[in-house]
């Protein structure tokens, strides 16, 4: 999504990137250990830099009811927020 800020010359922008990372496993120990692993790599929350500001929206966890099928399913939703100038 990108959002004015403001319409002065030079003009600004709000850029806001949503991501989802999905991580299947077979069992809800292997599930909540990859989950934190992956949530611990977003320590840095502004990447260095590149963003002003990473923020995780939501982790929600869905399990399989086939029984032929058994594995559980993370889902963790991340936005990233940052404003650049533009000279048009």
């Amino acid at each position: 999504d990108i959002e004015y800020e403001t319409i002065g010359d030079p003009r600004t922008v709000r850029i806001t990137s949503n991501f989802a990372v999905h991580i299947l496993a077979k069992t809800q120990i292997t599930l909540d250990a990859l989950t934190t692993q992956v949530l611990n790599t977003f320590t840095d929350r502004t990447l260095s830099g590149e963003v002003q500001e990473l923020i995780l929206t939501a982790v929600e966890y869905q399990f399989s009811s086939e029984a032929d099928a058994e594995y559980g399913r993370a889902t963790i939703s991340i936005s990233t927020q940052h404003t650049s100038s533009i000279n048009d």
